[in-house]
């Protein structure tokens, strides 16, 4: 079916379909990648992008060695251009009956790293067992875009941290809630059978900050309290390699329950409790309201909250 909207350069038709390559090129940065995600040969890719380039006046992207990048035109039209195609989509599917057995839809997913740790595997697991041809797409959760990608329909679902009410055109649901730990090497040569808060502030400390940098949490304040600080002598942005640097180092790590839990088995590592009066912390999955009352992310949600539960 094509779609057509009279608002070229030209004042003649302008195609929609040519707008689902330049929301792919956007994506991919590269001309063969975008028309496989759309399902065009790669000739078929380049001449959308030629007349597209034709009707709006503008090379909308470029040639570098980092790929296909956008004009300053094309990232003044990514927004609109993506609202109006989630817009487009979302009429679509609420028109259409929702079956995962039978489904072939692909869903967009940002998520932390800690809890990809903990939801990925149940994920999968319900991939291979009621949903044999849906997707899911997990990328991680960025800096300052996360709500941006949910509005503009981007990315289906944010699974993070919550620390402040979402906006009003979104909505949150607690999956679950957990404590941090803190994990030491098995022979660690002052921490053995007990760790006291003298020891916590005097250990070097790996720190996880996936988003970068170092942001006082609440752990931080308790210890600012007490007149104490934590030394950390590494910053690295994942949760899986955290771990690691402490089994083979004199360092601690302070870490969710989850993770810490996943590596005592496999690593010459032990959990302590922290010794300071630590709340729980909580994990939400947010979506924008126009999804609300989709079947398809009905489903979606479903399995999330199934998958959160699962540990």
């Amino acid at each position: 079916m094509s779609l057509i909207l009279e608002t070229n350069m030209d004042g003649g038709p302008l195609d929609l379909n040519l707008l689902a390559v330049f929301k792919a090129l956007l994506d991919e940065q590269s001309v063969t990648k975008a028309a496989r995600r759309v399902g065009l040969s790669q000739p078929a890719a380049s001449s959308a992008l030629a007349r597209l380039r034709h009707q709006l006046g503008d090379p909308l992207f470029v040639r570098t060695q980092q790929g296909m990048l956008p004009t300053a035109k094309a990232k003044a039209l990514e927004a609109p251009i993506r609202t109006a195609l989630g817009q487009i989509e979302d009429v679509i599917r609420l028109q259409t009956p929702f079956s995962a057995q039978t489904s072939r839809r692909s869903f967009r997913i940002m998520v932390t790293d800690h809890a990809l740790t903990r939801v990925a595997p149940q994920l999968a697991r319900i991939l291979s067992k009621d949903a044999p041809k849906i997707r899911f797409d997990i990328s991680s959760v960025g800096p300052e875009t996360d709500y941006e990608r949910l509005r503009t329909g981007d990315t289906d679902l944010m699974i993070s941290f919550i620390v402040v009410q979402p906006p009003p055109s979104f909505k949150a649901m607690k999956l679950f809630s957990e404590k941090h730990v803190v994990l030491v090497r098995q022979k660690h040569p002052k921490i053995r059978t007990k760790l006291t808060l003298k020891d916590y502030a005097e250990a070097d400390h790996v720190l996880v900050a996936p988003r970068g940098g170092w942001v006082a949490g609440p752990i931080d304040q308790i210890l600012a309290e007490k007149g104490l600080k934590r030394k950390v002598r590494m910053a690295i942005p994942s949760y899986l390699a955290a771990p690691h640097c402490v089994a083979f180092s004199d360092m601690l790590v302070t870490l969710p329950e989850s993770v810490a839990k996943q590596h005592v088995d496999i690593l010459p590592v032990k959990i302590f409790d922290i010794p300071a009066e630590a709340r729980p912390f909580t994990v939400s999955m947010v979506w924008h309201e126009r999804n609300h009352d989709d079947p398809a992310h009905h489903w979606l949600r479903a399995k999330v909250r199934e998958a959160g539960r699962a540990i």
